[in-house]
């Protein structure tokens, strides 16, 4: 697990160093295409894809001056995405590419959930630390965030794949598995979908109203205050429960036989 959790730091890193001086928003969202790793690492590597991808978070912003308070933000929604994409992009894993259409719909999904739930922590730093308006730098962030693990994510998940899938997954020995019955999983899904898209919507219409939106250009220190964090942290509380949602526990599946059974989130502390 060590050795994965080196790899994913040094993959989803090094890339960002590379363009260090180069920002979205300055020293807020910052250019980085490492996050093309995230997706690959998390369903490939499991929980040390996880922290690996919260951690090379953290790195990244120490080395390159990435904003004080803000370096708290970006890394727990940056561990809620990888998260995600490990638990409901597990199946991906046994696909040698994409190019079957359900599983490149699934890529899809999967990775703009985990971009929408990245963008609103830094968007919530950013204005909980009256740096810039939530949907400026939320809206900002979906747009960098989608280009890397929709777009180039999809090519590296295509490269990197048949390879990894040849490899034995020896850490998913250590791991606890249960099995999500339809419901369960059905409302989780529901609740993420909706809280995100709500999310989305009030950003958006509140950056129409205020004037905060990418194509408009914002003043450092600008806010948007109490009525965006009534709306967003609501929200966010709700994907945090949706990518936690309690398992249900089943009879154990044959040796080998583990179809859809999700890691316990309590295999991220083992």
């Amino acid at each position: 697990m060590i050795a994965w959790l080196v790899v994913t730091v040094l993959m989803v890193l090094l890339p960002r160093l590379i363009f260090s001086g180069a920002y979205v928003v300055p020293y807020v969202i910052p250019f980085d295409p490492g996050l093309a790793f995230v997706p690959v690492s998390a369903i490939f590597f499991g929980p040390a894809g996880v922290w690996g991808s919260a951690m090379a978070c953290v790195l990244g912003d120490l080395l390159t001056g990435t904003w004080g308070g803000l370096r708290v933000f970006r890394a727990v929604g940056w561990f809620l995405a990888a998260w995600l994409v490990s638990q409901l992009g597990r199946s991906l894993r046994e696909k040698p590419s994409l190019g079957e259409f359900s599983s490149w719909v699934k890529f899809v999904w999967v990775t703009v959930l985990a971009a929408i739930i990245a963008s609103a922590w830094n968007a919530l730093g950013a204005e909980t630390t009256r740096l810039y308006p939530f949907s400026y730098t939320f809206l900002v962030s979906i747009l960098h965030h989608l280009v890397f693990l929709c777009g180039f994510g999809f090519l590296v998940f295509q490269f990197m794949a048949p390879g990894m899938k040849d490899r034995d997954i020896e850490w998913e020995s250590a791991l606890y598995f249960t099995d999500r019955v339809l419901p369960p999983f059905s409302l989780m899904f529901i609740i993420l979908f909706g809280s995100s898209a709500l999310l989305c919507s009030g950003a958006w219409g509140l950056a129409l109203m205020y004037g905060y939106h990418p194509l408009h250009p914002v003043p450092v220190g600008g806010h948007l205050g109490a009525w965006m964090e009534s709306l967003a942290i609501p929200c966010m509380v709700l994907q945090v429960v949706a990518v936690f949602w309690p398992n249900v526990r089943l009879p154990p599946e044959s040796a080998g036989q583990l179809g859809d059974r999700e890691y316990a989130w309590s295999s991220l502390i083992r």
